[in-house]
């Protein structure tokens, strides 16, 4: 298999869709290495508004609250930006989940999206490596 067919892309998220809450999106990461993580977000229309918190968790189970959190991010949405991050998957759970927070839902919604990269490596030149992905 060629490095780019190793490839799996997600849209987790509408491209720029209005949020209040926390939107969320969980993959699963069964034969995935490697993870990029792009973050579009648009700038705020209040300027009361003025975070939005990423936070990327890992687990072996679907069950929400056995999740393990790597690390969040404050994202500063004074200006539109599109955030990437990174992540080396190896030894993490099965299922990634990641959550964007805007700071409150009075101060107006932020327009954010979500796409994700999967990279698995290759384990020989010719293996199949394709793996289901559910988006939840």
């Amino acid at each position: 298999m060629k490095s780019q067919q190793a490839l799996r892309v997600e849209l987790s998220r509408t491209p720029l869709a209005a949020a209040t809450n926390a939107a969320t999106a969980s993959i699963d990461m069964s034969g995935a290495h490697y993870a990029t993580i792009l973050v579009p977000v648009g700038i705020e229309a209040n300027t009361n508004s003025t975070n939005v918190i990423v936070d990327v968790l890992h687990s072996d189970t679907t069950v929400v609250t056995s999740h393990v959190s790597l690390g969040t991010v404050l994202l500063d949405n004074a200006a539109a930006s599109c955030q990437v991050y990174h992540c080396n998957w190896i030894g993490k759970g099965r299922y990634m989940r990641v959550t964007a927070t805007p700071d409150t839902s009075t101060n107006g919604t932020v327009l954010l999206g979500g796409i994700i990269v999967v990279k698995q490596v290759d384990a020989s030149p010719n293996a199949s490596t394709t793996a289901p992905v559910t988006i939840v």
